[in-house]
């Protein structure tokens, strides 16, 4: 196991998966997994991450307006969050383990960064896909 890098709790997984959906709450759980010595579940938690953010931005953006207005904005975050609570789960005991044995924990800042960093870079990846939308 890595001794440069702390670890995320189930808290701060759950805050980056809600703040920055599935991609954020995917890359703090493959950080985990890294750090628990784990590098092939890190590999597909990063790619179901990316994979999970692309098809719920392709869903909702073919969603008929109509039923789109329906849905309260809260329950896209929660959605993402849930699936996250889901499979941060696994990590729970490990994690506290390497918690009571001395390990350290990243602070709420870095994850906060973090999220919004994932957050950005998403926002600017839907923009430039509406742009080649609307110049072709």
């Amino acid at each position: 196991m890595s001794k440069k890098h702390h670890v995320w709790s189930q808290g701060q997984i759950i805050l980056a998966s809600y703040l920055s959906g599935l991609i954020g709450g995917c890359y703090l759980l493959g950080r985990n997994y890294k750090k628990l010595g784990q590098p092939a579940a890190a590999r597909k938690s990063y790619i179901l991450g990316i994979l999970g953010t692309i098809l719920l931005s392709t869903l909702l953006f073919f969603l008929p307006e109509e039923l789109f207005s329906r849905i309260p904005n809260s329950i896209i975050p929660m959605f993402c969050s849930s699936i996250i609570i889901a499979f941060a789960s696994y990590q729970k005991k490990p994690i506290k383990e390497l918690l009571t044995n001395g390990e350290k924990r990243h602070s709420y800042w870095w994850c906060l960064l973090i999220s919004i960093a994932l957050l950005l870079i998403q926002t600017f990846l839907y923009l430039l896909f509406l742009w080649t939308l609307i110049k072709n």
